[in-house]
C-alpha cells in the first residue's frame, strides 16, 4: 500500500470495538464485573493525520480472543519466567527506582530488578552513526537487542534495556523510541527524545525531572507490553498506540485501554482493582503523574468497586 499521500486506516466502529473486547461468557466473576464496569470509559482513537503512525504503518490490530488463541502458553509463569530487568546501559542513568517502582505496579504481580549497569557504547558489535540532522549519536537498536539476548536470566518475562542515547533500528529511519523482540525477549528504550523542553533534540533546554520519568515510563511500558505479546492498538487511545513523533506520543494515556488490559490481565493473573490501587499509590505524590492519570485510575478503580457491591474483599 501507498501511505505517502492518503491513509488507508479507517477508525474501528462500535462493533468492531465490542469484538475486540471479546466475549466475557465463562470468565471468572470478578474479571467479568471489572470489564463490563470500565468498558465504556475509553475514548476511541481518532483518525490519523499525515505524519503520524498509522498514517505511514498499516497496523490491523488484535483483538482478545486473536491474540488469546496465538498466546496458549503464558508468556509469565510464576514459577519461572516470572521477572521483568530493567538494564541500565550506561553509568550514572537517573530515575532507575521509579522506573521500578512503576514497573511493578503497571505489571502487577510480576518481580522486577534493576540490573547492574553495562556500558553499550563499548560494545563493538553495536553500530553507530552521527544523525545527520540532529548531529547527535545514535545508536543501532538491533544490535542492541541482539546483545541483550545473550544476558537474558533464567527467570526472566523479558529484559528491557535504558539509554539516554537516541536510537535507530534501520539505515533509512531517522530515529526510533525503543524497538522490542517478542521471541527473544528482549527490548530497549531511549531518553534521547524526552529530555527537552521544546519538541527539539537539539534543545539543550531539559524538562523537569517528573516529566522525564513520566514520558520514560510510557514508552518503557510500551516496550514490554510487546515482550508480552501485546500489537498496536489501533481501537482506543491506549499507552499501546504507535507513535511516529513526541506529539503523537504526548496524546496517548499512561494506561491500556479495556481489550489491551484483559490481554494483559490474562497473562499475569492480577486483581484489576489492586492493579489500580498500585498505579494511584505511585502516581498521588508525582505532579505530572496526580495531574494527567490519576483521576483515570480512580475513576476506573471505583467504577469497579461499584460493580463488585458492598461486600467486595481483597
Amino acid at each position: 500500500m501507498d501511505y505517502k499521500n492518503k491513509s488507508y486506516f479507517q477508525v474501528p466502529g462500535e462493533a468492531d470495538r465490542k469484538n475486540a473486547i471479546g466475549s466475557l461468557a465463562g470468565v471468572p466473576i470478578k474479571i467479568k464485573k471489572a470489564i463490563q464496569a470500565i468498558q465504556n470509559e475509553f475514548q476511541k482513537i481518532d483518525a490519523p493525520q499525515q505524519g503520524d503512525w498509522l498514517w505511514d504503518h498499516e497496523e490491523l490490530g488484535q483483538p482478545y480472543e486473536q491474540y488469546v488463541s496465538t498466546f496458549e502458553k503464558r508468556i509469565f509463569n510464576k514459577e519461572n519466567s516470572n521477572t521483568i530487568y530493567i538494564q541500565p546501559l550506561e553509568q550514572n542513568m537517573g530515575f532507575n527506582k521509579d522506573l521500578k517502582k512503576f514497573c511493578k505496579a503497571f505489571f502487577k504481580d510480576c518481580r522486577v530488578k534493576v540490573r547492574q549497569p553495562i556500558i553499550i557504547q563499548d560494545i563493538p558489535a553495536v553500530q553507530r552513526r552521527i544523525n545527520e540532522y540532529t548531529q547527535k549519536l545514535q545508536l543501532n537498536t538491533k544490535d542492541i537487542l541482539n546483545y541483550l539476548k545473550t544476558r537474558l536470566p533464567k527467570d526472566a518475562v523479558c529484559m528491557i534495556g535504558i539509554t539516554n542515547t537516541d536510537l535507530y533500528p534501520k539505515d533509512e529511519w531517522n530515529f526510533v523510541f525503543g524497538q522490542a523482540s517478542l521471541i527473544h525477549g528482549v527490548g530497549v528504550f531511549s531518553f534521547a527524545r524526552y529530555l527537552y523542553k521544546s519538541n527539539d533534540i537539539l534543545s539543550n533546554t531539559l524538562e523537569d525531572q517528573d516529566t522525564i520519568i513520566y514520558r520514560a515510563c510510557k514508552i518503557m511500558v510500551h516496550e514490554i507490553s510487546h515482550m508480552f505479546g501485546l500489537r498496536h492498538c489501533i481501537y482506543f487511545k491506549c499507552v499501546m498506540n504507535g507513535c511516529n513523533h513526541q506529539e503523537e506520543s504526548y496524546k496517548s494515556p499512561l494506561e491500556l485501554c479495556v481489550i489491551c488490559l484483559r490481554k494483559l490481565q490474562n497473562n499475569i493473573g492480577f486483581s484489576i482493582i489492586e492493579r489500580y490501587e498500585d498505579l494511584i499509590e505511585f502516581s498521588q505524590d508525582r505532579p505530572y503523574f496526580s495531574e494527567i492519570d490519576v483521576p483515570i485510575y480512580e475513576k476506573l478503580k471505583n467504577l469497579i468497586k461499584t460493580a463488585y457491591g458492598p461486600h467486595y474483599q481483597k
